[in-house]
């Protein structure tokens, strides 16, 4: 994974709240913000006007969401700035099957290899 996204010259990202600040420091990735303050709590319509400007400001590079939250705000943000959306599963849900977590991550690297080329 590390290796995917430092051959890409721009590792700006947004979370959709702070739970992948422990990757994106262990991916090299620059977090410029996060979609909710708090998780479940959605951003009002001053936060989004908010976010698009930082978003194309910053130029960033993906918008990274989870499976188990609504991507609704990430899609409209997208729409509104270019951004590519980056879906990576946490691990943090589902069935707890001996190989889940490596299976998780061979999802999130492919997703990853679209996005930081």
């Amino acid at each position: 994974m590390k290796a995917v996204v430092s051959r890409s010259p721009n590792k700006k990202v947004l979370t959709v709240h702070n739970s992948f600040d422990y990757l994106a420091r262990d991916m090299g990735w620059q977090v410029v913000g996060s979609i909710q303050s708090r998780t479940g709590l959605e951003p009002s319509p001053k936060d989004m006007a908010r976010l698009i400007r930082m978003i194309k400001k910053e130029g960033v590079a993906a918008i990274i969401t989870e499976p188990q939250y609504s991507d609704k705000t990430a899609r409209t943000l997208a729409r509104e700035t270019g951004t590519a959306i980056l879906l990576l599963e946490s691990v943090a849900t589902g069935p707890p099957a001996a190989d889940t977590y490596e299976r998780a991550m061979k999802t999130n690297l492919e997703a990853m290899k679209k996005i930081f080329r």
